[in-house]
């Protein structure tokens, strides 16, 4: 029993820092395409 405590806290951990990771490179990833975006869009408002 007093190891899997531990072991069962660390796979917590290490699961919630993936999960933070991931969601991170989410956002980056929005965040470019929103930034190809904008350009594109207002090009054709210019016209």
């Amino acid at each position: 029993m007093e190891i899997i405590i531990p072991t069962v806290k660390y796979i917590f951990v290490v699961a919630f820092g993936v999960e933070i990771v991931l969601i991170l490179r989410a956002l980056f990833t929005l965040a470019r395409e929103k930034s190809r975006e904008l350009p594109a869009a207002a090009q054709p408002a210019e016209e």
